[in-house]
């Protein structure tokens, strides 16, 4: 429910590291303990459907972690996306290191698509892909604004 953008695309690969401060600085151990600073990796989706948000939300989406430098972060609860897979991919906006909105899209969860439509979710296990839309069309919708407080949400979109 707190996705503002999902969408049925295949994982194409990651991009370079990046850290979320908003000029981009390696931020400083106090940084990272104090505010929001983390590792991400935008990513390329070949988008093949839209659900909720932006025809060009793909585009501009990341996910956490990463290596850069002698800086490595990964997160063990997150999707291994495997190139070529077809995934339904929830999203919502990043805050950066400040807490400010970006114009990017953080992934919370990407559940595959496989043969026939069909979606692996993390909680219901398979279902058909018109069956997930249809659960999304008439399930709750996200806020307006995200809460600042909560830039690195966990769970299903």
């Amino acid at each position: 429910m707190d996705a503002t953008d999902i969408v049925v695309g295949i994982f194409a690969g990651h991009g370079t590291a990046e850290w979320n401060t908003p000029d981009g600085h390696r931020p400083s151990a106090q940084e990272v303990q104090e505010k929001t600073a983390r590792l991400i990796r935008p990513i390329s989706i070949e988008l093949k459907g839209q659900i909720r948000g932006a025809r060009t939300s793909a585009e501009d989406a990341i996910v956490r972690g990463g290596e850069l430098g002698c800086d490595k972060v990964t997160y063990t609860d997150d999707t291994p996306l495997t190139v070529g897979q077809r995934y339904l991919f929830f999203m919502l906006p990043l805050l950066d290191s400040e807490a400010q909105r970006s114009d990017k899209l953080l992934v919370l969860a990407a559940w595959p698509v496989g043969k026939s439509d069909v979606v692996t979710t993390r909680h219901e296990g398979d279902m058909s892909l018109a069956d997930v839309k249809k659960g999304i069309d008439e399930g709750p919708k996200p806020a307006e604004t995200p809460n600042p407080h909560e830039p690195w949400p966990s769970g299903p979109g």
